[in-house]
């Protein structure tokens, strides 16, 4: 099955941010230092060429961070003899490597990353590249429930009783003569329901972290993606 996921975040609008180009300009080549363990890492933000479009005020940037950050590489090796026995050690050794964060941004205020791991790292170099604050994007997944009834998948949190937690999937799962009643009344950190923001009814997931899912391929399609969550999720967002 098809599948697109991007994790969210936002940053602090200033008047000076909602100017695309000078948004571009604090962002495109930005290179910072810092240490960790003892390492000097390095940060590069490099944006793509091509610009999109959201609506008549709201443009998108694309680019990626690509982020130094400290590894360690095992190995096993002799370190001499015990009783006439070869003795064996473990070592490990610091490396630096590079990892790298696809991201779009607009003049809204939102960042989108390709994977949910990369928004740590994204937001700190985005943050110093802007000189603003970069929170991750809270989603209120009880406002999401009170207006998308048809679930096929929540995770339920912080139930009293013996059955504290779980996740359900299914059909409908309200509907449900055994947990319906239960599942509708309990708390939930993630949930997933239908739009037809795409002609048919598609699958969509959110999570209380920020991560929303698409059942269906738009990898290739962040327009498309932007525009689903900008009509029907974003109003959720904290």
């Amino acid at each position: 099955m098809a599948i697109t996921h991007r994790t969210f975040a936002k940053f602090e609008l200033t008047e000076e941010l909602k100017d695309i180009k000078k948004l571009r300009d604090k962002l495109d080549n930005f290179f910072i230092a810092r240490t960790e363990d003892g390492q000097t890492l390095n940060s590069l933000i490099r944006l793509d060429d091509s610009e999109g479009r959201l609506g008549p005020n709201t443009k998108v940037l694309f680019g990626t961070i690509f982020d130094e950050y400290v590894k360690s590489s095992s190995r096993i090796i002799t370190k001499g003899t015990e009783n006439n026995v070869p003795k064996y050690v473990i070592e490990s050794d610091p490396f630096i490597d590079i990892r790298a964060g696809l991201f779009w941004i607009s003049n809204d205020g939102t960042i989108v990353f390709a994977r949910k791991e990369g928004r740590t790292f994204g937001s700190n170099a985005i943050s110093r590249a802007l000189g603003v604050g970069v929170n991750p994007i809270k989603i209120n997944i009880k406002k999401v429930a009170d207006d998308f009834t048809d679930n096929w998948i929540g995770s339920i949190v912080g139930r009293e009783g013996n059955w504290q937690k779980g996740t359900l999937h299914g059909d409908n799962l309200r509907a449900d003569d055994c947990v319906g009643a239960e599942f509708t009344a309990c708390a939930k950190n993630q949930l997933g329901g239908y739009t037809g923001n795409f002609g048919g009814s598609i699958k969509f997931k959110v999570t209380k972290e920020g991560v929303i899912t698409l059942y269906t391929d738009l990898n290739e399609d962040i327009g498309n993606f932007l525009r689903f969550v900008n009509d029907e999720i974003k109003v959720y967002f904290e």
